[in-house]
C-alpha cells in the first residue's frame, strides 16, 4: 500500500519485531513494536484508514488461553 500511495504515512505494529531486516521498505513505512490487544499508543481518530492483517487468529488464541486458564 505504502509503494501505491508514496504520499502517505504508513505505520506497521505487530507484537514480535519481525519487520528487522526487510530491504524493500519504501520510506514512507514506519514499524512500531506494541501489543494491539492492550491497545496501540496513539489516541483515538489518529488514523484514516485502519488495515489488519491475520490478527483474528492472535486474538482468538488470546481468548482460548484465557478462558481455559
Amino acid at each position: 500500500m505504502a509503494a501505491e500511495f508514496p504520499r502517505v504515512s504508513c505505520l506497521g505494529v505487530d507484537l514480535a519485531p519481525n519487520w528487522a531486516g526487510r530491504s524493500k521498505v519504501p520510506s514512507n513505512v514506519k514499524f512500531e513494536q506494541c501489543n494491539a490487544i492492550g491497545g496501540i499508543p496513539y489516541p483515538d481518530n489518529t488514523f484514516d484508514v485502519v488495515h489488519s492483517r491475520l490478527l483474528v487468529s492472535g486474538v482468538s488464541l488470546l481468548l482460548s488461553c484465557t478462558i481455559h486458564h
